[in-house]
């Protein structure tokens, strides 16, 4: 901004300001929509009207403001905001692309992806896993004692390579307990989108 004429110092700002709330207002309105659609419609209530999602998908907004609110009072830095994306993330992504792959994929793999990630992410950077990380000290003697800590290059690691591997345990297990989506729903899906077939010929067969 500094390098800029005072003229256009006020466009700039209103510019960051305007990419912000953009920004806070998508990521919002995904949060409840997956909320209300992915999850609460398709599981939890599915024969109600149009009038009772919209009264939901209110609620759900209000919700993930509050909870965003909740999850910045602890995020000291965008780098620290960006590692602990990742790590609540971390393993979840391999169902997202095997989704395109591999027919056995459902809704149920997706849904303990993302909740095995969150859960084991949160608890392996709270106190509650010290012996988890004692543990790990025996193998890592250059790891810190006490909660796996993002911001060491060790504990972000480990952090890492423990809840993309119980994530990963997780969301198999869920998805050979549950059954596949209907075949016809499968079928439709490969002949719209042409992945490959090597993961798809159980559906393809007639």
């Amino acid at each position: 901004i500094t390098h800029l004429p005072p003229s256009l110092r006020g466009l700039m700002l209103a510019g960051f300001a305007a990419a912000y709330m953009s920004t806070m207002a998508t990521q919002i309105n995904l949060g409840a929509s997956y909320l209300i659609n992915d999850f609460y419609r398709r599981f939890l209530r599915k024969d109600r009207d149009e009038k009772h999602y919209v009264a939901a998908s209110r609620v759900a907004t209000v919700f993930v403001t509050v909870l965003a609110m909740v999850a910045s009072l602890y995020m000291q830095s965008i780098e620290g905001a960006w590692k602990f994306l990742i790590s609540i993330g971390a393993g979840a992504g391999l169902v997202f692309i095997l989704r395109w792959f591999w027919w056995r994929i459902n809704a149920w793999s997706e849904v303990s992806a993302m909740s095995a990630a969150a859960v084991s992410s949160l608890f392996l950077q709270s106190r509650w896993a010290g012996g988890v990380v004692e543990l790990l000290r025996g193998v890592d003697p250059l790891l810190p004692a006490g909660a796996l800590d993002a911001k060491d290059p060790h504990g972000f690691a480990w952090l890492m390579l423990l809840t993309t591997a119980f994530t990963t345990v997780v969301w198999l297990t869920v998805t050979f307990l549950t059954p596949p989506e209907p075949r016809e729903k499968l079928r439709e899906f490969f002949l719209r989108v042409r992945p490959s077939a090597a993961g798809w010929k159980p559906v393809l067969v007639p």
